[in-house]
């Protein structure tokens, strides 16, 4: 007696998509469903690289050789790194990375970041190798990104982002143009590497984040007045501030802010502290979110209640905006 062979049915892949795409936090389940068949594999694989850390965790530099090891295997990985962050948490690797020149220049990023929120994590410009330096900044000015974050900056010219239009969202968290020495701001020398492709009131609006970093906002702020320069931080469509570190450089550097965006500002942010490893043993409590209204400009802010180091911090903020800006404008509320 003989039975017909049964045959196997192949999922739409569409189907296998969507499932795929719903675990892309998961990676741990997303390594099982990519060994399932051909079919999971290549979505699974995509979500798997999209985003890579480098110096988080463990031995970077071992990471890193192993990542380009497997984009030797298989080329297209490359195509699949879309977030991309390098820091120096698990020790200054950075100064002495030769594979990191290699694989900068190769990749396409929708994201980059350099460094990362810590309290103890910092990169130091510096330190890093004119080739380094180059690689990192080539990355920045790339026209696809949208989104760059730097994170524990120090000794960093900030000259080059007055020439990133192209980004949607620019986060500056505890960067330091210089040591401190000096008041005074150096004006940039242009043209840069790359040439203006917008200018005027339309050059740039965006989403801008900043926290104690008054002496290169102020130098940023600056660099933007060149006719060279085509992110005009003054046309920011989102402003977010953060009460931490929050000293007369930032209150000097907000306030001038304040003066040139806020006919542009839709959204402004206020929080107290939004990484809780800044603060060793701070505790993150729930926001709130309350009713939401149609209102021209929202106006909002988040704090931690277990904490009262920063209530100076958040009273020069709104002191700040009481002197820059009207409060018949804003509805407050918390989210």
């Amino acid at each position: 007696m003989s039975f017909p062979q049964r045959s196997s049915l192949a999922l739409p892949q569409e189907l296998v998509d969507s499932v795929i795409d719903a675990l892309e936090s998961d990676s741990t389940t997303l390594k099982a469903v990519g060994l399932v068949a051909k079919q999971w594999y290549r979505r699974s694989r995509a979500h798997l690289f999209e985003q890579i850390h480098l110096g988080e965790k463990g031995n970077p530099a071992e990471q890193l050789h192993q990542l380009l090891e497997l984009i030797k295997e298989q080329p297209a990985l490359i195509e699949c790194i879309k977030h991309f962050t390098v820091s120096d948490k698990c020790g200054e690797w950075l100064a002495t990375s030769a594979e990191l020149l290699e694989l900068l220049p190769r990749l396409s990023l929708r994201c980059f970041g350099i460094g990362v929120p810590s309290y103890n994590a910092w990169v130091d410009w510096e330190t890093l190798t004119p080739e380094l330096q180059i690689a990192l900044y080539d990355r920045i000015l790339d026209s696809n990104l949208t989104s760059l974050s730097l994170h524990g900056v120090r000794n960093m010219d900030v000259a080059i982002l007055s020439q990133c239009h192209h980004l949607e969202e620019l986060i500056m968290a505890d960067v330091y143009q210089g040591d401190g020495s000096s008041n005074e701001t150096p004006r940039v020398c242009f043209p840069l590497n790359q040439s203006p492709a917008v200018q005027g009131q339309d050059a740039w609006s965006g989403r801008l984040e900043v926290t104690a970093c008054g002496d290169a906002l102020k130098a940023l702020m600056d660099y933007a007045e060149n006719a060279e320069a085509t992110l005009a931080i003054h046309n920011a469509m989102e402003l977010q501030l953060s009460a931490y570190g929050w000293d007369d450089e930032m209150t000097e550097a907000i306030s001038t802010l304040l003066q040139a965006c806020a006919s542009s500002v839709s959204i402004y942010s206020i929080q107290e502290d939004i990484n809780p490893e800044t603060i060793p043993g701070a505790v993150v409590t729930p926001t709130y979110g309350g009713p939401q209204r149609t209102i021209l400009f929202n106006f909002s802010f988040e704090f931690q209640t277990l904490i009262s180091g920063n209530k100076f911090g958040i009273q020069r903020v709104c002191g700040a905006f009481r002197s820059q800006i009207p409060f018949s404008r804003f509805i407050f509320g918390f989210t």
